[in-house]
């Protein structure tokens, strides 16, 4: 799957978040609507499909989810490079990785 830069239908969002080996790291909802979850996944370097690193062409092993306030969802891909520390803490801590 390629890397979404824009705003992403519903169904589009559970094509990336909807397959196997995929965990929740991290959901956070505000009551304006806004959402932010962070997943964790197992890439896979020889798929067609992988979702790729939103700043470069490595397999991504987390998404970043975004719902803004105007009911626009976001999804990038981060491969471990370019990863926040926090997002592979949160990962070793449920022992996904």
């Amino acid at each position: 799957m390629e890397r979404p830069n824009g705003p992403i239908s519903y169904e589009e969002l559970r094509r990336f978040i909807g397959v196997p080996g995929i965990q929740l790291l991290d959901y956070k909802a505000e009551p304006t609507g806004h959402i932010e979850a962070v997943y964790s996944l197992t890439p896979d370097p020889n798929s067609p499909n992988a979702t790729k690193c939103h700043q470069c062409p490595k397999p991504a092993s987390f998404l970043q989810y975004t719902r803004d306030h105007a009911a626009q969802n976001f999804l990038i891909g981060i491969c471990e490079e370019h990863a926040p520390e926090g997002y592979r803490r949160l990962r070793e801590e449920k022992n996904y990785g």
